[in-house]
């Protein structure tokens, strides 16, 4: 039975752009992303001991109020990013990215961009709807 449950961000244009980038993903990216998405679904806490060992990182400074979940493979860094909802159990994605080293992603400014979906989202515009994985 899973304690978390996923959503998706869907703008009021109206655009998915987790599924947008989701589908720039290799097939072996997909599948990362969806068995760590399956995997956290089903922990009911997510706060390992040790926070390197966490699949999920809460952000701070300029990108205050999102959070990103960690998967590499090999050394491709992947970051989904979304809003950490605790009280919900519910970790709802607004887009992602990957870390390319010295603070750049790809796709460029992922997280400035993250800002202004969650800007929207608070704000009422859009809608979510159930992530499947």
């Amino acid at each position: 039975m899973p304690f978390w449950r996923f959503t998706q961000y869907v703008t009021d244009q109206p655009r998915c752009p987790i599924i947008e980038w989701y589908g720039t993903l290799e097939a072996d990216a997909q599948a990362a992303f969806d068995i760590l998405c399956k995997v956290l679904s089903e922990t009911e806490d997510w706060d390992e001991v040790k926070p390197n060992r966490r699949k999920y990182k809460e952000l701070f400074k300029e990108h205050k109020g999102l959070s990103e979940l960690l998967f590499n493979l090999g050394r491709r860094q992947f970051r989904p990013i979304g809003l950490l909802l605790r009280d919900r159990h519910e970790f709802l994605f607004l887009c992602g990215c990957i870390k390319t080293g010295r603070g750049t992603t790809d796709p460029p400014n992922a997280f400035s961009d993250a800002l202004q979906l969650k800007i929207q989202y608070e704000a009422g515009r859009g809608y979510t709807r159930d992530h499947t994985f």
